[in-house]
Formats: C-alpha cells, structure tokens, sequence
C-alpha cells in the first residue's frame, strides 16, 4: 500500500537515483565483492582486476 506522502514520480525518482549509486559505487570498487558473489564468481578475481596495467609495471623480463 503507498505511503500517503508520496508524489507522482516518486518510485521512478527513487530507482533512477538508487541506479546511479550502484554505477558510482562498481565504478569506484565499493560492492564489487558483493557482485562477485551474486554473479555466482570467486571474489579472488578482483586482485587481478585491481592491479595496474600500466607499462611502466609491467615487465617481460628482458629489460636492459
């Protein structure tokens, strides 16, 4: 039953914000182990998700 102090537009105000906190928390890494789990997948693939991929970091083992 609806609250009394509901506006027209509430529940789609009310989604639309709550879509744009999940996207700022996943984008931000907050949540992404709670993901893993829903999604059925080991939350031990983050460490290899989170690690930098710059050049700089990377080496061949060939470096001179």
């Amino acid at each position: 039953m609806p609250s009394k102090h509901l506006q027209p537009g509430d529940e789609e105000r009310r989604r639309a914000v709550g879509a744009k906190i999940r996207t700022t928390r996943t984008e931000g890494g907050i949540g992404l182990r709670e993901l893993a789990r829903d999604l059925g997948m080991s939350p031990s693939w983050l460490l290899g998700a989170t690690c930098s991929t710059s050049p700089t970091t990377l080496s061949s083992g060939n470096d001179s």
